[in-house]
């Protein structure tokens, strides 16, 4: 039986906004050049969030 354009999972237009988004962020990352310093090497996630917070008044202040 063939889906109906509305009850397909993901409509096409919120995977194009995601899309958007993420090339949005890498973009806006790519321009400002955030490094972690080189010495920096986490062994968790939450070690390389609390790194990026870290780096975060560098950011706004600039």
């Amino acid at each position: 039986m063939p889906h109906k354009p509305s009850q397909i999972l993901y409509p096409r237009v919120r995977l194009e906004a995601l899309s958007d988004g993420i090339f949005a962020v890498a973009m806006t990352l790519l321009v400002l050049d955030i490094r972690l310093p080189d010495d920096f090497h986490p062994a968790r996630a939450s070690d390389l969030l609390q790194g990026l917070l870290d780096l975060l008044p560098k950011v706004c202040l600039t």
